[in-house]
């Protein structure tokens, strides 16, 4: 997958990636509500199951379940770690930011709600562990189609669209670092997007070999409770998805409040006051909902609070 899309962007046709994700995403929203209705309405136990995911159980609230829920947020959303500002380097000025902003919000949570009305009925019903993680989609996706008139060939669009979902968000991942590149090190195109494709192929296969001959790394943690170790693959999501992305948030915060300034701040967003002004909820969720939410997330991480 990542030779893939380092060869797309290598030769610049990422264009025509675009346009045919512009098709199959609202595809895959398509499948998502058919599957969804399909699980409710013919899985045993599925209206349990849509009880478990719909009505929350505020017992088991804690500091630690708003982190995990919180760092899912800035991951799939792309907040903290410099994919709106890479992005965003490439939006027409008469773009509305603020609205497209929002727009991506909504959508990505849309999907999210979405897929939990066809995965989490679903495995419940079917005793499916819901704590496995990225497998979850698999394991369920493939019980509803396997019971649906035409599922394979359904199937095959589904993961179809999955797989070209990936490659869209592998685009960004890149581009972050390739456009940095480019921008400071003054670096062509062609020769950034080789050494940047060599570099994440290279940590790609180190993170991997976690799971295999490397599996018997540990590396050190340390938090309130004393020293802990992780996996290889544990402790780089802990570092990065627990600390580099809400620590990112609480820069891009510092820095719109204290170094750029609203002012210049709202000239950019707003397009000089074309698409409206800054508010003062605006202000308040930069100076205090935010930084708050972020350092919890921190402080979690690091055992001051469960």
């Amino acid at each position: 997958m990542e030779i893939f899309v380092s060869i797309l962007l290598l030769f610049g046709i990422t264009n025509l990636v675009e346009k045919v994700t512009k098709i199959i995403m609202p595809v895959l929203f398509l499948f998502l509500i058919i599957c969804g209705i399909w699980a409710i309405f013919v899985t045993d136990n599925a209206i349990e199951g849509l009880k478990y995911y719909l009505l929350p159980d505020f017992s088991k609230f804690s500091f630690t379940v708003f982190s995990q829920a919180a760092t899912q947020v800035l991951f799939s959303v792309g907040i903290g770690w410099g994919i709106y500002e890479t992005l965003g380097a490439n939006i027409p000025k008469k773009n509305n930011l603020k609205s497209d902003a929002i727009l991506v919000s909504i959508c990505d949570t849309g999907a999210a709600i979405l897929a939990g009305f066809v995965i989490i009925p679903s495995a419940f019903a079917g005793g499916v562990d819901m704590q496995s993680g990225p497998s979850l989609i698999f394991l369920v996706m493939t019980g509803i189609f396997s019971k649906l008139p035409g599922g394979r060939l359904i199937g095959i669009c589904f993961f179809l669209a999955i797989v070209f979902a990936v490659i869209s968000s592998l685009f960004t991942f890149f581009e972050i670092s390739i456009r940095t590149f480019e921008d400071n090190l003054k670096m062509g195109r062609i020769k950034a997007t080789l050494i940047i494709s060599l570099i994440i192929g290279a940590g790609n296969i180190i993170v991997s070999l976690g799971f295999g001959v490397l599996s018997g790394i540990k590396l050190p943690w340390l938090d309130a409770s004393g020293i802990s170790y992780l996996g290889l693959y544990d402790w780089l999501d802990t570092f990065t998805g627990y600390i580099l992305l809400p620590l990112g948030c609480l820069l891009v915060c510092l820095f719109v409040s204290k170094v750029w300034g609203f002012e210049e701040y709202e000239k950019e967003l707003t397009n000089n006051g074309r698409f409206g002004r800054i508010t003062l909820y605006d202000k308040i969720l930069t100076y205090i909902v935010v930084p708050v939410f972020m350092v919890i997330i921190i402080l979690n991480v690091f055992g001051f609070i469960r």
